[in-house]
């Protein structure tokens, strides 16, 4: 990948970033209200 490239969809690799660890943390805290919830 040449360095001027831009990523797909979003203007940068950080917002890509960003949005993979959110998604992340709202799969964390799904599975803890989950578990929670039927404990």
């Amino acid at each position: 990948m040449q360095p001027e490239e831009k990523p797909p969809v979003f203007n940068s690799w950080r917002q890509w970033y960003w949005l993979v660890m959110g998604a992340l943390a709202v799969q964390m805290i799904l599975y803890y209200w989950l578990t929670r919830l039927f404990a």
